[in-house]
């Protein structure tokens, strides 16, 4: 029998109903396992889940919970970026961005990857290919583990710095070692995420082909993607906000947040009875 004490048990079914899109169950999940005493695995998962809801106050709750000697230098600063920018306050978002691409005396591939992705949101896209392109050798794929999204949304990154640069070759290259890993993943068995497909879409809009950027994303949201917020801020679907297929996109986004912000009104409700 499963032990109802056991932390790790409501931790990695909160994993599975994030997953699954069922972000209501999963707080709960992951505050149990919290109050068992997995705060450190808890409070992060709480604190991604309710930046990525929007819920700016909750997150920060959270993050206070860590730690002080757990090493989130990295987390806690896009955390805080991904807070000003729900905020409305992107010139401080920019300040903090652009501290994620200055020199640092430890070299190291997460260092080149935040520099990516920051120099992606500042549309400084020479930037974005020599960061890329520092870090690209020491990517390694593999087709028989989870999907490295981090990994992917560099590579996707630099697939549309190249295309802002005029580079054809290197967008084309890219693009199809991108999809050849989803085509290599699918093969396996695998289930490709909701976070996945909102890559997809972006690399279909990359590609010059908006109705299946639309389709893809669609797919994201139907699968429990959640980052409403950010939609606004993504360079690639700059072109495509104002399409009134997207505008579907975003009105059934907007059913789900107002589903799951009922359902946890409603556990808040109970739970205090």
């Amino acid at each position: 029998d499963a032990d109802p004490f056991y932390p790790n048990a409501y931790f990695m079914v909160g994993e599975i109903n994030t997953i699954n899109g069922r972000h209501d169950q999963a707080i709960q999940n992951f505050e149990k396992s919290f109050d068992l005493g997995d705060r450190v695995n808890s409070a992060r998962y709480l604190a991604k889940v309710y930046t990525d809801l929007g819920d700016v106050e909750k997150a920060r709750y959270w993050l206070a919970q860590l730690p002080e000697n757990v090493n989130t230098a990295t987390t806690l600063t896009w955390q805080r970026i991904s807070h000003l920018v729900i905020e409305d306050k992107w010139p401080d978002a920019k300040k903090e961005l652009k501290k994620l691409t200055e020199p640092k005396d430890d070299d190291s591939i997460r260092q080149q990857m935040d520099a990516v992705m920051a120099n992606y949101f500042l549309e400084d896209f020479p930037a974005v290919i020599t960061a890329y392109e520092r870090v690209s050798p020491e990517i390694s794929l593999d087709y028989n583990v989870v999907l490295k999204y981090d990994l992917l949304s560099n590579m996707t990154y630099a697939a549309y710095a190249y295309h802002e640069m005029e580079r054809s070759a290197e967008v084309v290259k890219l693009i199809a070692q991108i999809r050849d890993v989803f085509q290599q993943y699918t093969e396996k068995g695998f289930r490709v995420k909701a976070e996945h497909w909102y890559l997809l879409g972006l690399l279909d809009v990359i590609e010059g082909n908006p109705e299946m950027a639309i389709v893809s994303l669609q797919r994201a949201v139907d699968q429990g993607w959640i980052v409403q917020w950010s939609m606004d801020v993504e360079p690639i679907l700059r072109d495509l906000l104002h399409e009134p297929g997207f505008q579907g996109v975003r009105q059934s986004l907007n059913v789900r947040m107002r589903i799951i912000k009922e359902q946890l009104a409603y556990h808040a409700k109970t739970a205090a009875l």
